[in-house]
């Protein structure tokens, strides 16, 4: 089976970590602190020496460093390396000026396992407590147990001078946490954490490491508590540099931890185990390898590892794969599995689903060796958990391949997608781009923190089928400079595209974005073919007013703006070339070559120059302006809207033929290639038919009904309420209401769900009325109603026991009588209640 190696990805719990080397390997240190003043003495006669004692330059400060020899092999000699070991020694840091130990390694060999413990200030005190007799033993006093245990199989530092990666790392003390919130950790001598480095064949190349935290907190505060890594190619652990003589021990250079501690680059040496000198405490433990570098999946979960089984994690995964020459990754996905509830959605003809986050962010080749990013495509939906099993020596972990990722979820089909787009002023992550998140909420704003309240919830009820509703709404803002696409894919494949109007990648099928350009304008996106993006809007955010309107839609190009309206025709098939994120190098390669090739700088807001690639326009009148564009099935409609004043400046559609005078509102409709223009009629609304008659209903069972109502005008009307509701003596009731648009020479289908509230003969009035109808041109009919009457029959046995077995055909069935059985048991015992209570008062 496959090697899995872990690692912890945010070790910013700040485990603590120590490490030792051998006697032997030790005198192979090529590197290491500059020593002063050595000297060595011998305690207890036999001509061995029992400690050595010389200072440095440590922690920005002069340290003294005893090292006690405990196995009896010392060596005489004038080199710390020549005289000292990390197999049976122990080594005591203290100020050159102020006696008194701050830090303490003893280091121990037993049962074929090297053993590293670290002391530091327990009480306070910023001394260890410890006891050296006069033949050079050293009892350590401070506590009854150290803060951190290191062991390994093979000596820490290896036969040809490599440090050995290999090993396990116990904390027993709370040390800081920089990230999460504070819980609590046991103090009881038991292991807070565990950290362990992965080297199965010896080659000191990093397979992965894996790290468990024990908070005793329930699962639901979402505390990271498992972090591994897997480096399908190995990572190439070369050692650190300035160190404070043990080779992983190095000083706290800022507190609290900053970004180049914690997101350390591969050429960064730094030792991981940052010590607090001035406190003498340790303070915690960059990652044992760089969050980022090389190829590599990063695992955090909340839910616990379980050594000697096969476990599956909830949370989050990080995917990095390279396409430059760079070991800094070009693409990243982040991938998060049984996201929110962090428990399977649903179960689906036997089969356990569950909620999967897929962002798949990248970079352009500008930005190669950086981690600054440019692009993201994000993806939702319900599918079951990975069946194939990684195995690392002392568990398994159910997981996607790591070479298959990229394809495997670009081929998956999805609930919804977002994109985002960077567009120059995006930022540097190793994690992902969060704007527009598409199952733990809507992030607008990562800088700020700012999101949309409930997005989440929405996002989550959609996905397991609580709701019809996509949760589309939620995404109407982002950050300023950022580009930002929502799609409801309903479960099949992702794509992008780019646009020959604007030169721009986009989410196809996307059925509305959002370009945030400033604190004032805005351009927002829209589609009449459900395809692809066909309408540029640029808004002034402050009144809310759309200054410009690009369309490019059924082989027309409309130009609204200050100079008028500008029409002509184009290809209608507006797509460049379409594409994925890049899931090879050369994917990677071919996208930045098209990139290249087909983008347009300049200002976003002049859509005159988008305009303008085109060519001259065919039809051209200054203050004129085209509204209400729509698709038809041979071609397409709008109102031409010419005021007086507008005047004409070219016109080879024949748009100008029908003008009369004093007319400003014209219908124009292409079909076929052909335009007929007419004077627009105002909308004229009727109720042309419904089922309601013909129905078989029973009381309080819903049922679907429908309605058609017919728009004669030619003005269309795009937003109406057509209502069902019951007229009774004891006043009106609405039962059920739907907002639709009715275009004009059109009839539409309505459809409802009425629900009878009882058995009989019930009055019904169908209500249809246009929303803002001042919107609309005068003389027409806006509103309409009809009157009619419906039979509803008592519920039958089978109906009965249909609501009551919790089940129906739709959302109410099944809801509602148990409901109220429940309230009328709570009820009947309360009373009981009440009895008995005053019967015991009475007696």
């Amino acid at each position: 089976m496959t090697l899995i190696r872990s690692s912890v990805v945010w070790l910013v719990l700040a485990v603590i970590v120590a490490f030792g080397l051998t006697p032997a390997s030790a005198q192979q240190l090529d590197s290491g602190p500059t020593q002063f003043d050595f000297q060595q003495s011998d305690l207890d006669g036999d001509d061995v020496p029992d400690v050595a004692i010389f200072e440095s330059e440590l922690f920005s400060d002069r340290v003294r460093v005893s090292v006690y020899d405990q196995g009896g092999d010392g060596a005489w000699g004038a080199d710390w390396r020549d005289t000292t070991d990390f197999v049976n020694d122990i080594w005591i840091f203290e100020r050159a000026d102020a006696p008194g130990a701050r830090l303490v390694l003893r280091f121990t060999h037993a049962d074929d396992r090297y053993r590293a413990e670290l002391w530091d200030d327990v009480n306070g005190d910023k001394r260890v407590a410890l006891n050296v007799t006069p033949d050079g033993r050293v009892e350590i006093n401070e506590a009854a147990y150290p803060s951190a245990v290191i062991t390994a199989e093979a000596p820490f530092v290896l036969p040809d001078g490599r440090i050995n990666p290999a090993v396990k790392i116990e904390v027993f003390r709370r040390v800081e946490n920089t990230v999460r919130v504070e819980v609590p950790f046991p103090e009881d001598g038991s292991p807070q954490s565990e950290y362990v480095v992965y080297d199965t064949d010896g080659d000191g190349a990093i397979d992965g490491t894996r790290w468990r935290g024990f908070p005793a907190i329930p699962l639901e505060w979402l505390f990271e508590r498992t972090g591994l890594t897997y480096f399908p190619d190995g990572y190439p652990f070369a050692g650190f540099t300035d160190y404070a003589f043990f080779p992983l021990l190095g000083d706290l250079r800022e507190y609290p931890f900053n970004r180049n501690q914690l997101y350390r680059n591969v050429g960064d040496a730094h030792p991981p185990i940052l010590f607090d000198w001035e406190a003498a405490v340790l303070r915690g433990v960059t990652p044992f390898v760089p969050l980022w570098g090389g190829s590599r999946i990063n695992f955090n979960s909340f839910s616990w590892l379980e050594p000697g089984e096969d476990n599956l994690l909830a949370f989050e995964r990080f995917g990095h794969y390279l396409y430059s020459e760079s070991q800094v990754p070009n693409l990243i996905i982040r991938y998060s599995l049984g996201q929110n509830d962090y428990a399977p959605a649903t179960r689906v003809n036997n089969q356990l689903l569950y909620t999967h986050q897929i962002e798949m962010t990248w970079n352009r080749a500008e930005h190669a060796g950086t981690l600054m990013q440019d692009y993201k495509l994000e993806l939702a939906g319900l599918h079951p958990a990975p069946k194939t099993v990684l195995t690392y020596p002392d568990f398994g972990v159910y997981e996607y391949p790591y070479d298959q990722w990229p394809s495997l979820f670009t081929d998956m089909g999805w609930a919804f997608a977002t994109f985002v787009a960077t567009e120059g002023s995006g930022y540097e992550t190793n994690e992902a781009i969060h704007e527009w998140n598409a199952v733990e909420g809507v992030v607008t704003d990562m800088a700020a923190s700012t999101g949309v309240s409930g997005a989440s919830i929405e996002q989550v009820r959609y996905l397991f089928g609580e709701t019809d509703t996509p949760p589309d709404e939620h995404y109407q803002e982002i950050r300023s400079g950022f580009r930002g696409e929502y799609a409801n894919l309903l479960y099949t494949q992702p794509e992008l595209y780019m646009s020959a109007v604007d030169r721009k990648l986009h989410l196809r099928t996307a059925s509305h974005g959002v370009w945030n350009l400033s604190p004032r304008y805005e351009i927002r996106y829209a589609s009449h073919d459900g395809d692809t993006i066909t309408s540029w809007s640029l808004i002034d955010k402050r009144t809310h007013r759309t200054l410009r309107e690009l369309i490019a839609a059924g082989g027309l190009l409309v130009l609204n703006d200050e100079q008028g309206t500008r029409i002509r025709r184009i290809d209608p098939d507006t797509v460049l070339f379409t594409t994925l994120p890049p899931r090879s190098r050369d994917e990677w390669e071919t996208l930045n070559a098209q990139l290249a090739q087909y983008e347009l700088s300049g200002d976003p807001q002049d859509f005159a120059s988008l305009f303008a690639e085109y060519g001259a326009p065919e039809f051209a009148a200054s203050g004129a302006h085209v509204a209400d564009f729509r698709l038809t099935d041979d071609g397409a409609v709008f109102t031409l809207q010419a005021p007086n004043g507008a005047a004409l400046i070219s016109d080879q559609l024949g748009l100008s033929t029908n003008w009369r005078p004093g007319e400003t509102l014209y219908h124009v409709q292409l079909a076929d290639g052909v335009f007929t223009v007419q004077s627009l009629s105002a909308p004229v609304l009727e109720i042309t038919g419904t089922n309601l008659h013909s129905t078989s209903f029973e009381e309080l069972r819903p049922e679907s009904t429908w309605v058609t109502v017919r728009n004669s005008g030619l003005q269309d009307v795009r937003e109406a309420d057509v209502s069902l509701v019951e007229v009774s003596q004891w006043g009106d009731r609405v039962i059920d209401t739907r907002r639709v648009a009715l275009n004009g020479q059109e009839e539409t289908r309505v459809d409802l769900i009425f629900t009878p509230g009882a058995a009989g003969t019930m009055t019904i009035r169908i209500d249809v009325a246009a929303v803002q109808p001042w919107r609309y041109r005068r003389g027409g009919t806006l509103s309409t109603e009809m009157m009619t009457s419906v039979q509803s029959q008592p519920l039958t046995e089978n109906s009965w026991r249909n609501m009551l077995s919790l089940t129906g055909e739709l959302p109410q069935q099944g809801i509602f009588i148990p409901a109220l059985l429940a309230v009328v048991m709570l009820c009947a015992a309360i009373l009981i209640g009440v009895i008995l209570r005053s019967s015991l008062d009475d007696s």
